[in-house]
């Protein structure tokens, strides 16, 4: 049975580049045990050179695999300094995405109710799409009410301040509500 006694600590980056499920795999068997920052670095850096499909796939796995354990931190810090923005990952086309779809609304919106009202409205809807796929790609869990209460807000500075929060967030109440414990 696979475990951490038999599944190697992966801390060469062209080692993790050159299997890189193993060096992920390594990351899940160890996270609870032995996971070193080395480890974590590693993998960063393989993922950086992986095809953007691939790299996207794995940075998913392991951010789930750390869900809860004192590493996610250390790895969403390796992560955001080495991917975003500008490399295509999942956080960054999210909120692309999401501005796009807004954007393509508000146009649309913009012709049925007069331009500015239809553009403001679909950048609120695309911001409130980025969010709330970003929350969920990050694993943080909300309830009805606050999706309730995203998807109610129409300020899109507020929608803005959110995202970011979101980016480190562990809590919802840490992104819509950070001065609460």
């Amino acid at each position: 049975m696979a475990g951490p006694h038999n599944i190697p600590l992966i801390t060469d980056p062209a080692e993790a580049a050159d299997d890189l499920a193993l060096a992920v795999f390594s990351i899940l068997t160890h996270a609870s045990h032995t996971l070193t920052p080395e480890t974590l670095r590693a993998v960063g850096a393989a993922l950086r050179r992986a095809d953007p499909q691939s790299g996207e796939y794995f940075f998913d796995i392991v951010s789930i695999g750390l869900a809860g354990t004192s590493h996610r931190a250390l790895w969403e810090d390796i992560m955001r300094a080495s991917y975003f923005p500008g490399s295509g990952t999942l956080l960054e086309r999210t909120f692309l995405e999401g501005k796009a779809e807004g954007e393509a609304e508000g146009k649309t919106r913009g012709k049925a109710e007069g331009k500015a009202e239809g553009k403001a409205e679909g950048e609120a809807e695309g911001r409130i799409a980025s969010l709330l796929k970003l929350l969920t790609a990050r694993g943080i869990p909300f309830a009805e009410v606050s999706e309730a209460r995203i998807r109610a807000c129409t300020d899109t500075d507020t929608l803005d301040t959110w995202f970011d929060r979101a980016l480190t967030a562990r809590t919802i109440a840490e992104v819509l509500d950070p001065t609460v414990d």
